[in-house]
């Protein structure tokens, strides 16, 4: 069975799960000028702190205290965020693409936790599942305006091959 003090380990470990992804985003959000980018990542920064917030509560109503930091992998990510919009010159699409790769890694950082705790009280895992489902939704959102940014590049090139 489960121990409290593992339940609380989970959830701290969600909470800078959490904390890094909206450094992510709020580091997306200022390396593009896109205003549709912008309002996105804005969502999805305050999503995480929506999240962080609910952590929060779960970790005190275990009797437990928030532990304050990052993860190294979500370090990294934003080490390639900021890396691959260097690189574009603030592409939007390469942007988003790293986006997606640290959203991607976020959703089964959830899914592997709650695979691997069975034993979550009900409340915590009903939160938990909401929250991945979230993350699902935005990584669904970021998959789209990629489309929407790629195609917005192929009609550019077709645009200047007519001319």
């Amino acid at each position: 069975m489960e121990t409290n003090h593992q339940v609380l380990l989970d959830l701290n470990y969600l909470y800078t799960v959490n904390a890094d992804r909206c450094k992510q985003y709020a580091n997306a959000r200022e390396e593009t000028s896109d205003g549709a980018l912008r309002d996105c990542f804005l969502q999805l920064v305050r999503q995480s702190a929506d999240h962080q917030q609910e952590i929060a509560g779960l970790i005190q109503d275990s009797g437990g205290q928030v532990e304050e930091g990052t993860t190294v992998s979500g370090g990294l990510y934003n080490l390639w965020i900021d890396v691959r919009s260097a690189l574009s010159g603030g592409n939007a699409e390469a942007i988003i693409k790293a986006v997606q790769c640290a959203e991607r890694a976020n959703i089964d950082r959830y899914e592997e936790l709650l695979a691997e705790s069975q034993e979550l009280p009900e409340e915590v895992r009903a939160v938990l599942e909401r929250q991945l489902w979230q993350f699902r939704n935005a990584l669904r959102t970021l998959d789209r305006l990629e489309q929407e940014f790629s195609g917005e590049k192929d009609q550019t090139k077709l645009n200047s091959h007519a001319n």
